[in-house]
């Protein structure tokens, strides 16, 4: 990373909750939060927190030079499907390797809660 592109990534200390409408799509106390130049902060939830009956893979793939290749998901209710709600570094590079197989949700998309 170049010193003017800075990536920290630290425990976050509560419990972070993510819904869609009425439906719990995740609740975990293992959270990382992951904050970036130019970006606001993410948080990111290991996989085992995720019910996986809400999560379904997209077929979008992004790349990022700072943390490698994402991999999107939509988040499934049982009255909507919301494209791109969440995107996964199962295999990121070295700097960032705490958030790997853990997913980020899009806080546009779906509500995430902090505690």
């Amino acid at each position: 990373m170049t010193n003017d592109h800075q990536i920290t990534i630290t425990p976050f200390d509560g419990t972070i909750t993510v819904s869609a409408g009425d439906t719990n799509v995740a609740t975990s106390e293992r959270a990382f939060v992951l904050r970036e130049s130019g970006y606001p902060p993410r948080y990111y939830i290991p996989l085992n927190d995720v019910i996986a009956s809400t999560c379904q893979g997209s077929d979008t793939a992004t790349h990022c030079h700072f943390k490698g290749d994402a991999t999107y998901f939509n988040v499934v209710t049982d009255d909507n499907v919301i494209i791109d709600a969440a995107w996964c570094y199962r295999d990121p590079v070295p700097e960032v390797a705490e958030i790997k197989s853990h997913l980020s949700f899009d806080e546009n998309l779906v509500t995430v809660q902090f505690s």
